[in-house]
């Protein structure tokens, strides 16, 4: 078994290569308020993706619309993250 955060900046001594978050993931579920979309004309489907760079230690949120008449097409949130135990990483917005 290999925590979750194992490898997070080097987190528990393992390479960041090594941990199971880092890559890019397609975001299914969120509790966050400020990260649900609903459809409209102008805007379009919202997609959210979520990089995750374990040697950096950061999270990339990734909102991109597909609507033709908004002239926001996508923006980016990073988030740090701090890791604080081998299943628990602090954000740091």
């Amino acid at each position: 078994y290999k925590a979750p955060v194992s490898g997070w900046t080097g987190y528990g001594g393992s390479e960041p290569s090594q941990c199971k978050m880092d890559g890019k993931w397609k975001k299914v579920f969120t509790t966050a308020a400020d990260a649900t979309f609903k459809p409209s004309d102008r805007r379009g489907n919202a997609t959210i993706t979520q990089e995750v760079n374990a040697t950096a230690g950061v999270f990339m949120n990734i909102i991109t619309f597909d609507g033709t008449k908004n002239k926001v097409r996508e923006f980016r949130v990073k988030i740090n993250g701090i890791p604080e135990s081998d299943t628990d990483i602090s954000l740091d917005f």
